[in-house]
């Protein structure tokens, strides 16, 4: 689950910040361009609710 992913992320990345000002507006993955093979990864966009 992305969301689940980038959660744990941030709480082990900005361990100082509260959960509760992690709050994820939106979350989803980028289309690959086309001339990637299938196998690499793709981007992820984020928006954070609290962001200053």
């Amino acid at each position: 689950d992305l969301t689940t992913f980038t959660m744990e992320l941030f709480r082990t990345v900005l361990p100082d910040i509260p959960t509760d000002m992690l709050l994820l507006d939106c979350i989803h993955r980028i289309p690959r361009p086309q001339h990637l093979p299938p196998s690499t990864p793709r981007d992820v966009l984020k928006r954070l609710h609290y962001y200053h």
